[in-house]
């Protein structure tokens, strides 16, 4: 059975300092591997893009952020969010994080997706991750359902249930393309943080990812480096370890000599110290 993952979305409107917190460790208790924050809206960064994105940076979740597209400056919409994927990488490996383009803003059109995208994939560095976030209503009703596998490397598709579930254990299936590619990741609704009837309960939309942290990676064209072997390192630090201890024994009792029997001495002692030590780390203390 294919894994499937929790992911969730924010910005400001969890808080313009940032969602709190015992939110953020009420998620990943829920099992949330990654989360998509709002970089900005039109010409502006979002108010809590860089607390939310610490947040999510102690908690080691996988992180993207997407643009609120909006009618008006597009080249420049663009422009902002390159430069704020390239500062939210600051500190990792990546040059850039993975974007996702937000396209349901009423006045929109398909020359306007296509401008941003271009601009997009002029600015950012060559691979750079760009997805579409739309549902297949609106995506027809603004862009006369433009072939969004030209443009785009991942599709995110809102497609709300009736409920809102606390664990996302089925993947939606109804409409599991539009634009031209398949759907990865659903936003199926509210994902309530907090005991029902409390009066700090409060929700964050929920997102579903047909797959596991490994394969999210993928997705996003995030290279994963293969475990080292670490046996070399382990038995070279191992033998230094050793020959330091006889370095410090014939520190405390130096002795010295000459000729080839004295050195073939030194050399049976210092296997005898070595074997000797061997046994003594080797030995289960509770023995």
């Amino acid at each position: 059975m294919t894994t499937r993952s929790l992911l969730f979305d924010i910005s400001e409107y969890q808080g313009y300092d940032g969602m709190p917190g015992r939110k953020w460790d009420r998620l990943v208790k829920k099992g949330a591997i990654g989360v998509i924050i709002r970089s900005s809206i039109g010409g502006k960064a979002d108010r809590a893009w860089q607390q939310n994105l610490a947040s999510a940076r102690a908690r080691k979740l996988i992180i993207a952020g997407y643009h609120y597209l909006q009618p008006g400056d597009i080249e420049g919409q663009a422009d902002l969010f390159v430069s704020l994927l390239e500062q939210g990488a600051s500190g990792t490996t990546a040059r850039i994080l993975p974007g996702w383009l937000d396209v349901e803003q009423a006045g929109l059109t398909r020359r306007d997706v296509i401008r941003f995208v271009r601009r997009f994939r002029q600015g950012a560095p060559k691979g750079a991750f760009l997805g579409i976030y739309s549902s297949a209503a609106k995506w027809r009703w603004l862009t006369g359902n433009l072939d969004a596998g030209e443009l785009f490397d991942g599709q995110w598709s809102a497609y709300y249930l009736d409920r809102a579930w606390v664990v996302a254990d089925v993947m939606p299936t109804p409409a599991s393309r539009w634009g031209g590619l398949k759907v990865d990741l659903w936003q199926f609704g509210k994902l309530f943080i907090g005991a029902s009837g409390s009066p700090n309960r409060s929700f964050v939309d929920g997102n579903v990812f047909d797959g596991d942290e490994l394969a999210l990676l993928d997705l996003y064209g995030i290279k994963v480096p293969k475990p080292m072997d670490q046996r070399p390192a382990r038995r070279a630090a191992y033998n230094a370890q050793l020959a330091a201890y006889v370095a410090a024994l014939e520190a405390e009792a130096p002795i010295t000599g000459s000729g080839p029997a004295w050195k073939d001495g030194v050399t049976d002692a210092r296997a005898d110290i070595l074997a000797a030590i061997d046994e003594l780390v080797l030995t289960d203390p509770a023995a």
